[in-house]
């Protein structure tokens, strides 16, 4: 009776063993991306152009920078 509980045992840890690993799809993302270092400088190079232009569009909504457009769109309106 032990060697069927045994061996039924053993089955079990083998079948497990021998299972495919079930991955999802964004591990299956992270890893590809994790050995493509091409992909992850363009990556970076991507968010620091977009980290770039919100600052640039955050300073730009001032109300000093408005007011330097406001004057800039008068000036050159007066001289056509």
């Amino acid at each position: 009776m032990t060697e069927v509980a045994a061996f039924a045992h053993d089955t079990a840890d083998s079948e497990e063993s021998l299972a495919p690993r079930v991955r999802s799809y964004w591990q299956n993302v992270v890893d590809r991306l994790a050995r493509d270092p091409v992909t992850l400088f363009f990556g970076a190079l991507l968010a620091a152009i977009i980290l770039a232009a919100r600052k640039a569009s955050s300073s730009a909504s001032s109300p000093s920078a408005i007011a330097a457009i406001r004057s800039a769109r008068t000036s050159s309106a007066a001289t056509f």
